[in-house]
C-alpha cells in the first residue's frame, strides 16, 4: 500500500483519471451491447415478420385455390343447365348425377344445389333424394335474381339448411337464352374444410391464423376461441387495413385472448375476403430474451471486474505488475493448453489412421486368405460327390468369391494406399467410384487442378468426413447423385459434397448422438488443425456440405 503522501498531489489527479477512464470504458461497453441487444431484437422481430407474411400468403393461395376449383365446378354445372334451359328445360333424370358430377370434383364441396327463379330447390329423380329447400330469402338469391350477370362470389357463412354446419356458399346465376333470370345454383363449402387449412400451418405456441370476412368479421380461427370470448377485429388490424388493404404487416395484442402478435394479412383479391396469420411476441422473442439476460448478467460480470482492476491499478504499480504477470501466465497456459490438445488431436487421429491401416491389413492378409482357402476346398469338394453337393459347393463357392470381393473393397476403403500415394483428389475419384459400385449413387468430382499440399491428418479427416458424407447420401437421402467438388481458396482447400436429396433439418442432426464420425467430429478434428466444417439443408432441398482445411507449407510437406 501507498503511503497518506503518495495519494497528494499528482497521485489525486492520476486516481481521478484513471477512475473517469475506467467508467467512460464501462460506459461505451455498456451502450456497445445496448445497440447489440436492440439490433438483434430489430432482426428477431423481422424474421418474424416475414414468416407471418409467407404463411398468410401461403394460406391465401390455399383458400383461394379451393374457390377457384369449386368455381370451376360451379361453372360447368351451371353451363351444362343454361344449355338445357335453351331447350326443352332442365333434365330432372340427369340432373342428380349431373350436381355429384360438379361435386366429385372438388373434394372440398359438401353438395351443389339447384334453384329457380323463386327460390325453389330443383330436384331430380328419384324426389326421395331431394331436400326441398328454400334459398329466396338469403342475399345471395336476392343479389343475383336482381343482377344475373354477376359472376360467382362467395357469401356467407350460413348455417346449413341440411346438416347444421357453418358454411360458405358460392353462387352462380343461371340465365334463360335471352338472359333472363332462371334462377341459381350453388356449391357448398364447409368452413371445417378451411379450419384443416389453417391447423396446418406451423404457428408456433400462441400463435393463430384466421379468415376473415370483408368488413373483417371473423369466419374461422385456430386455434378456435372460446364461444364466451370476443370475435371482433382488433383495432391494429383495422388500422393496417385501412393503411394498406391488400396485404400488410403490423404488431400488436388480440382483441380475444390480449397476447401480442407480429401478424399480417393477405387479401383474395376475387372474393374479398382476409387470411390473417400472428405469432406470439413471447415466443420468437424468447430466444432473443435469454440472450438479453446472459448479456446483462455478463455485462454486470464485466463491470464488476473492470471496477475491480481500477481499484487494483490505483493500489499501485506493484499490484499492476503481479496483475499483468497473472495475465500472460494465464495466457500462456491457455496457449500451452491450446497446443496440447492440438497435439492430442493430432495423435488420436494418427492412431485411428493406423488402427484402419492394421484392419485394413488384417482384412486383406487374414480374412481374405482364409476366405481364398476355404474356396479352394470348395473347389476339391465340388469334383467329387454327389451333383446335389456338388451344386451346392458352386453356389458356397459364388458367394465366397463375393465376400472375398467385398473385403477387398473394405478394406481399401478403411485405408486406401492411393491416400498417401496419389494425394486426396485421386483418392476422392477412387472413392466415388466405389460408392457408385456399392451403392448405386452417382458422383461425380470435380477438381480445379490446383496443387493442394496437406498434412497427412488433414487428408485422412477429409477422407474419411466424404465418406461418411456420400454413404449417408446414399442411405439416408435418397439422392440419385452427389458431387464433389475440390477447389483451393489462397491457403486452403475446400472440398464441398452436394446431393440432391431429400435434405434434412440441420438442428436434428445437431440433436442426434452416435451418428458415425458425425460432423461434431469433423468439426473439432478440422478445428484443431485450423479447418472447419459447414451443412446447409433444407428438407426436400438437399444437402450442401463445405470441409475446410488448411494446407501445409513446404517445411511440414518435406
Amino acid at each position: 500500500m501507498f503511503s497518506k503522501a503518495a495519494w497528494g498531489g499528482r497521485g489525486a489527479a492520476l486516481r481521478l483519471q484513471v477512475s473517469a477512464a475506467g467508467l467512460l470504458f464501462v460506459l461505451l461497453v455498456g451502450a456497445i451491447w445496448a445497440v447489440s441487444l436492440w439490433r438483434s431484437r430489430a432482426d428477431a422481430i423481422g424474421r418474424a415478420e416475414a414468416r407471418a407474411a409467407n404463411l398468410s400468403l401461403l394460406l391465401a393461395g390455399n383458400v383461394a385455390s379451393v374457390f377457384e376449383r369449386a368455381e370451376i365446378a360451379l361453372g360447368e354445372t351451371a353451363s351444362q343447365l343454361e344449355r338445357e334451359l335453351a331447350g326443352p328445360g332442365i333434365d330432372r333424370h340427369a340432373l342428380w348425377a349431373l350436381v355429384d358430377a360438379g361435386t366429385a370434383l372438388v373434394p372440398a364441396i359438401s353438395r351443389i344445389g339447384v334453384f329457380d327463379e323463386a327460390g325453389h330447390q330443383i330436384c331430380g329423380l328419384p324426389l326421395e333424394r331431394c331436400q326441398k329447400l328454400e334459398v329466396a330469402d338469403r342475399e345471395y338469391f336476392i343479389e343475383l335474381r336482381s343482377h344475373p350477370g354477376n359472376e360467382t362470389s362467395v357469401w356467407g357463412p350460413y348455417v346449413s339448411r341440411v346438416d347444421g354446419r357453418s358454411t360458405l356458399v358460392l353462387a352462380r346465376a343461371l340465365r334463360h337464352p335471352d338472359g333472363r333470370f332462371a334462377g341459381v345454383v350453388i356449391a357448398l363449402v364447409p368452413l371445417s374444410h378451411f379450419a384443416e387449412l389453417l391447423a396446418a400451418a406451423d404457428l408456433g405456441r400462441g400463435g393463430a391464423a384466421a379468415l376473415r370476412g370483408p368488413d373483417l368479421g371473423l369466419f374461422l380461427r385456430s386455434p378456435p376461441l372460446d364461444s364466451m370470448l370476443p370475435a371482433a377485429p382488433s383495432d391494429d388490424l383495422r388500422r393496417a387495413v385501412q393503411a394498406s388493404p391488400a396485404q400488410g404487416s403490423f404488431r400488436g395484442r388480440g382483441s380475444a385472448d390480449g397476447i401480442e402478435r407480429q401478424s399480417a394479412y393477405q387479401r383474395l383479391e376475387r372474393h374479398g375476403l382476409y387470411v390473417a396469420v400472428g405469432l406470439a411476441t413471447r415466443e420468437f422473442l424468447a430466444p432473443w430474451r435469454q440472450q438479453a439476460l446472459w448479456m446483462y448478467a455478463l455485462f454486470l460480470l464485466f463491470a464488476s471486474c473492470a471496477f475491480l482492476i481500477v481499484r487494483l491499478m490505483l493500489n499501485g504499480e506493484r499490484d499492476r505488475w503481479r496483475i499483468q504477470q497473472f495475465a500472460d501466465e494465464l495466457e500462456t497456459r491457455v496457449e500451452q493448453r491450446t497446443r496440447d490438445l492440438r497435439r492430442l488431436a493430432a495423435e488420436l487421429d494418427a492412431a485411428e489412421s493406423r488402427e484402419r491401416r492394421q484392419l485394413s491389413r488384417d482384412l486383406h492378409d487374414d480374412l481374405g486368405q482364409t476366405l481364398a482357402a476355404a474356396r479352394i476346398h470348395l473347389g476339391a469338394l465340388s469334383n467329387s460327390g454327389e451333383a446335389q453337393v456338388r451344386e451346392v459347393a458352386a453356389r458356397v463357392g459364388e458367394l465366397i468369391a463375393r465376400a472375398n470381393r467385398s473385403t477387398r473393397s473394405l478394406a481399401v476403403q478403411l485405408a486406401p494406399p492411393m491416400l498417401d500415394d496419389l494425394g486426396l483428389p485421386e483418392a476422392l475419384e477412387w472413392l466415388g467410384e466405389e460408392i457408385e459400385r456399392s451403392f448405386g449413387l452417382k458422383v461425380s468430382v470435380v477438381d480445379d487442378g490446383q496443387r493442394k499440399d496437406l498434412s497427412p491428418e488433414a487428408r485422412s479427416i477429409l477422407y474419411r468426413a466424404t465418406r461418411e458424407l456420400l454413404i449417408n447420401a446414399a442411405k439416408h437421402a435418397q439422392a440419385e447423385s452427389a458431387e464433389v467438388e475440390i477447389e483451393r481458396v489462397g491457403g486452403s482447400i475446400v472440398v464441398r459434397v452436394r446431393d440432391c436429396g431429400v435434405g434434412f433439418d440441420p438442428q436434428v442432426l445437431a440433436a442426434a448422438k452416435g451418428q458415425g464420425l458425425g460432423l461434431l467430429s469433423v468439426r473439432e478434428r478440422l478445428a484443431f488443425i485450423g479447418g472447419s466444417a459447414e451443412l446447409a439443408s433444407l428438407p426436400g432441398d438437399g444437402t450442401l456440405a463445405t470441409l475446410t482445411a488448411p494446407l501445409a507449407d513446404a517445411a511440414s510437406e518435406a
